[in-house]
């Protein structure tokens, strides 16, 4: 092979893995875009599932239903209403890149039963559990909980659950 014939061959090899990397580095970006905590989540009490979606500029999150025995009445939030369909998170909806390298959504979360307000960020962990760290003033003092994802039936109208399935609890 002549060294002309060479050159143009390590020329255009060049060039194809460039290309090739060009494409690879722009579908990155794409995929994590989809990593979200939109969907539904079992709370770290398995006692409710909260739905997150996006509403307006934001993500909120409200409650879409509650483990509840046949007798028991849907729960009141603190004013009163029923806390079916309540909603008690509300984030920004773009992400923060963070310094390891993850994303974060910050925002805030209600209690349901006395209204006390808490900071919030989320970021989800390599197996897809949502990571819910709810502080007061600096996130240092605050607690993290995992969230598991719920694909179940959701939609009774007052929001009862009978249960959590197993597979979701142990997830």
């Amino acid at each position: 092979m002549s060294s002309e014939r060479f050159a143009a061959l390590l020329s255009w090899t060049g060039v194809a893995f460039v290309l090739l990397l060009c494409l690879g580095l722009s579908i990155l970006p794409a995929r994590a875009a989809t990593i979200t905590p939109v969907g539904n989540w079992v709370t770290a009490s398995q006692d409710a599932v909260i739905q997150i979606r996006p509403c307006g500029d934001h993500l909120c999150g409200a409650i879409q239903g509650m483990v509840l025995s046949p007798t028991d009445k849907t729960p009141t939030d603190w004013v009163g209403q029923s806390q079916c369909g309540l909603v008690i998170l509300k984030t920004s909806a773009t992400a923060q890149p963070e310094a390891d390298g993850t994303r974060a959504w910050y925002g805030h979360i209600t209690n349901p039963r006395n209204g006390s307000r808490y900071h919030i960020r989320l970021t989800l962990d390599a197996q897809g559990h949502l990571l819910l760290r709810g502080y007061v003033g600096l996130p240092l003092f605050g607690r993290t909980q995992s969230w598991h994802s719920y694909q179940g039936k959701l939609g009774t109208q007052d929001c009862r659950l009978n249960n959590i399935p197993a597979t979701v609890q142990a997830g």
